[in-house]
């Protein structure tokens, strides 16, 4: 189980890193629904990874992160 968890905050870390990536290099609108999609699934994941570990600080920041990316996915899919 342990390892599954890691593996899942990685991908959540390459999944956020790849939305800021393709926004910084204007592949992407920032309120485009890849961009909070990409948001909302690894800040997701990394919020699970840090809960997991107890680190809860984080892990409230990744939650916080995720809402708001299904806020964006949400009012994007609606425009």
């Amino acid at each position: 189980m342990n390892s599954i968890i890691e593996i899942l905050g990685v991908v959540g870390a390459v999944l956020l890193l790849t939305a800021y990536w393709l926004v910084s290099s204007k592949s992407i609108a920032s309120n485009a629904r890849e961009s909070h999609l990409l948001n909302f699934i690894g800040a997701s994941l990394i919020a699970l990874n840090s809960g997991h570990h107890g680190a809860w600080v984080p892990a409230l920041l990744n939650v916080v992160w995720a809402v708001r990316g299904l806020y964006g996915m949400l009012t994007a899919t609606r425009s």
